[in-house]
Order: structure tokens, then sequence, then C-alpha cells
């Protein structure tokens, strides 16, 4: 099971990895890994062992579980806190507008993450398949579909299902650090 549920990501050639976003490639492993630890324990210990060896192991999950939940939860409250200052610092954008970012303050999040959450935020009866405004991070994009950042040249981007169609005459720069104010700059 350990060599099975590796074969799609390795013919895809998606990463494995521990670190995020790539450690939800480590799932289909989970099987194989406990039937191979538990394996190894029955195999290494003296069954008056076994109980305190699987007391360990639960110890340890539900210690990684809850700093997990904790680090979740802190992404949560700096989403929270950076579209509140958004939304108070630029209550009523444009439609169109581009949203452009040096360097998302989050962890678990990309720009992709963040423009159905400026979407949601900003038009929350929207249906369809049209995003009204679009966030990117700089730091992250290398090739941006914004072809200069002169006044009036048409914006389209693509994503999954979705299409985002806007101009560079509503351009929005973010730069924030938390614990600080959120700095915007309007075009």
């Amino acid at each position: 099971l350990l060599l099975v549920g590796g074969i799609p990501f390795w013919v895809t050639d998606i990463p494995v990895a521990l670190s995020f976003p790539w450690d939800r490639a480590t799932l289909p492993f989970m099987l194989g890994a406990a039937l191979f630890t538990s394996g190894m324990l029955e195999w290494l210990l003296r069954p008056v062992f076994l109980p305190y060896a699987l007391a360990l192991l639960v110890a340890l999950a539900v210690g990684y579980h809850s700093l997990n939940a904790a680090v979740y939860a802190g992404e949560w409250r700096a989403m929270r806190d950076y579209f509140w200052q958004m939304t108070w610092r630029a209550p009523d954008m444009k439609d169109g507008a581009i949203i452009l970012s040096d360097d998302i303050p989050l962890f678990k999040h990309s720009d992709n993450d963040l423009t159905p959450v400026v979407n949601w935020t900003y038009r929350p009866h929207t249906t369809g398949d049209r995003y009204t405004y679009q966030y990117f991070d700089l730091s992250t994009r290398v090739e941006l579909p914004i072809p200069s950042y002169q006044p009036g040249l048409s914006v389209v981007k693509g994503y999954r299902s979705f299409r985002f169609e806007g101009s560079t005459d509503a351009l929005l720069a973010l730069y924030w650090r938390s614990p600080g104010c959120l700095h915007v700059v309007s075009a």
C-alpha cells in the first residue's frame, strides 16, 4: 500500500512533500504507513510494551493535530483582519478591479484562493462563472496577464471554469505586514 498510494502522483508528476500545499499528496499513504508501523511495533516490541507504544503514538497524533489546528486558527484570524482592513480602507471597489499585493500575509493561501474571497466579500450575491475582481500576488506570479501598468489596457485571466475581464484602469495595490495597517494605493 505504501508503493501503490503514490502512483497517481508519480505518474502525473505532482510533488509529494511534507510542506504545504504538497502535503495533501501524502494522504493515500496513510493506510500503508499505519499497517507498516503497527506491524513493526508488533515485531519489535514485547506484548507488555505495546499499549505504551500505542499510547505514545496517539499522544503524538493528538499533539500534531492540535498544533495544526492552531496554525489554521491563526491563519483564519489573519485573513479576517486582512479582509476587514481591506473593506474598511477600500469600501467601494470598482467592478473589474485588479488587486496587486507584494506578498500575501497568509501562510496557507495563494492569490488563486483569495480571488474568490474578494469576490464573495464585495459581491456576495453574484452568480455565474465570471469574477468581478482579481487578486494577484506579485511575489509568486512571474508572469502576470497585465501587459503593462499603463491605464486602459485590457486584462483577461482564466482559472479553472472561472474568468475575469478587467482593465488596468482599476488597479489597487495593497501592502500589509501583520500586525500593522493595510496600505492601499489606487490607480
